[in-house]
Order: C-alpha cells, then sequence, then structure tokens
C-alpha cells in the first residue's frame, strides 16, 4: 500500500511540472515569437490611459462638424482640445501615436453617425493632427479604407 502512495505521489509530481513547464513553455515561445503583439498590447495600455484620446475625438468632432459655429474658431493653433489633444499624444510613444489616432477615429465613428462630407472632413483634420502638435512622426498617412 505504501509503495502505491509513493507512486500515486511521484506520479502526480511529474504532471505537476509537466503541466508548469508547457504553460511556461507556451508563455516564452508566444512573447518571442510575436513582437508585435507586444507592441501592439504595450500601445493599446498607452492609448488606454490616455483616454483612448478623447480630447483628439472632441476635435476631430469639432472640425468635422463645426459644432454650429464658425471653422475659423477651431482652425486656430490655441484650441482648447487641441491643446489637450496635443498633450495626450505627448504621452505616447512616438510608435503608439497614429495607431491611437486610429483608435481614436474608429471610436469616433462608432458614436456618431457622420455623412460623407463630415467624414472628409474627419480625414482631413486626423492627416494634420500629428504636424499641429508638432510630435512626430509628422503624419501617419491614413487613408480612409484603411479604417474601417
Amino acid at each position: 500500500m505504501a509503495k502505491l502512495g509513493l507512486l500515486l505521489a511521484t506520479l502526480a509530481l511529474v504532471l505537476f511540472l509537466a503541466n508548469a513547464s508547457v504553460y511556461h513553455t507556451t508563455i516564452t515561445v508566444d512573447s518571442e515569437e510575436n513582437p508585435r503583439g507586444r507592441e501592439e498590447s504595450r500601445c493599446q495600455q498607452q492609448i488606454k490611459k490616455q483616454n483612448y484620446l478623447r480630447h483628439c475625438q472632441e476635435y476631430m468632432e469639432e472640425q468635422s462638424r463645426g459644432s454650429g459655429r464658425g471653422r475659423e474658431d477651431y482652425n486656430r493653433p490655441g484650441s482648447k482640445h487641441l491643446d489637450s489633444c496635443c498633450q495626450q499624444l505627448e504621452k505616447l510613444d512616438a510608435t503608439c501615436r497614429c495607431p491611437g489616432l486610429k483608435r481614436a477615429v474608429q471610436q469616433q465613428t462608432e458614436e456618431g453617425e457622420f455623412g460623407r462630407e463630415e467624414l472628409q472632413e474627419l480625414y482631413r483634420t486626423v492627416d494634420k493632427i500629428m504636424n499641429k502638435c508638432d510630435v512626430e512622426p509628422r503624419r501617419c498617412g491614413f487613408q480612409p479604407r484603411n479604417w474601417f
């Protein structure tokens, strides 16, 4: 009976170690083979921390819809939302800024209906934000067909 208990304990230990080894190997292999996945995950965390660039979304909406006022109010460099948007972008790594703006556009378009002209204005606005904020890269080169 003691031999059977010892055998079962040894078998349980072997299975435990084999399971732990497989789990560890899986994590190691995934992180080494998928550096892009790590980069995307890191960017997603940064974007989330910056509230999905909410100020950039508000600036985009102002520019594309005009918010019922004259466009000149929103095109000035000192616009409240533009300044806040630039601050949010500056807190992101340079490699995360374009994915952040892309995510902001996706969220913006999911929240409201945009006519064709409003969408075109939205695309133009997003394409200029990086340059207006004076951050790298200067432009993301977004094209509407790549967004949805």
